[in-house]
């Protein structure tokens, strides 16, 4: 009789092992998933505040007084421009950092899936990027190539300033998209959880 008690108990000890190897995996990817959409949102979010269209900038550019006075009245006003972007761009460089981090750690439980996913993201990422310095480039007063100048900058406002309506903004409709397919391998883990 003992020894078969001993090999219950340690059948039923093997079953409550697996029940809790199986929970204890099953809350990770539950974790995992729900701080990668929060991840993924933020960076929708910063990428959404950085293409509006109100751009507040100070009066004056943050530039040494001596090269202030070197600058023309629309040389002040670019440099303002330019640092305005910057300080737009910060946010969006370090919520793609929490994302490439949790991305990274989802390889760990469901392979290259999310990281394929989020490649479009890292495209869009830089052709916002890639507009926002042609713009600048193209709009620098001291720049004389002035060829497609108008088409250009069209194009790169098309990218740089978010409309309200998905259906008028190809650059917004590419990303929520991207989004959406990240979401439909992530939500059902968090539905399991």
């Amino acid at each position: 009789i003992l020894a078969v008690a001993g090999v219950i108990g340690s059948v039923v000890a093997i079953l409550g092992l697996n029940t809790w190897k199986r929970q204890l995996y099953g809350q990770s990817e539950y974790d995992l998933a729900k701080r990668l959409l929060k991840s993924l949102y933020l960076f929708r979010e910063v990428i959404n505040n950085t293409r509006h269209h109100f751009m507040p900038y100070s009066s004056a550019p943050d530039l040494p007084q001596d090269k202030l006075e070197q600058l023309s009245k629309e040389e002040k006003e670019w440099h303002e421009r330019a640092q305005a972007w910057e300080k737009r761009w910060e946010p969006v460089a370090k919520a793609r950092a929490d994302l490439d981090t949790n991305v990274l750690e989802s390889e760990v439980f469901w392979g290259n899936g999310i990281k394929d996913r989020m490649a479009e993201l890292s495209r869009l990422q830089a052709e916002l990027l890639v507009a926002i310095e042609q713009h600048l480039e193209k709009t620098y007063p001291r720049n004389p190539d002035d060829t497609d100048r108008r088409d250009n900058l069209k194009e790169n406002w098309a990218i740089m300033y978010a409309r309200n309506d998905r259906s008028k903004d190809a650059f917004q409709d590419r990303m929520l998209t991207a989004i959406e397919k990240s979401e439909s391998i992530l939500k059902p883990y968090i539905r399991k959880g």
